[in-house]
Formats: C-alpha cells, structure tokens, sequence
C-alpha cells in the first residue's frame, strides 16, 4: 500500500505516558502524540483583547 496512512485518536489522559499506553503495542514506539489545549470563550476573549490571537 503506497502513501501515507495517518490514524488521529483524541484521548483524555493524566499525563503523556498514560495517553502512550492508549496507542496500539505494534506503534506505540514511533507514534506521534499531540497535546491539545482546550480554551472557554473567556479565555479567548482575554487572548483577543491582549492582541495574542
């Protein structure tokens, strides 16, 4: 199969090494894991009105 086969999982975990234990064993090694951070419409306006977003 040619090309890249990309897989995206949003999980909720206590730390970095507990979101790794999600991935399957076969990639958990070479996976990718990507912190999101959640903002309230408060904390956006806030950014705003600063000039940070």
């Amino acid at each position: 199969m040619a090309g890249v086969h990309t897989a995206w999982l949003l999980v909720e975990a206590g730390s970095e090494a507990e979101a790794r234990l999600m991935v399957p064993p076969a990639i958990r090694n070479t996976a990718s894991l990507v912190k999101i951070t959640k903002f309230t419409p408060e904390q956006i306006r806030g950014l705003a009105s600063k000039g940070k977003v």
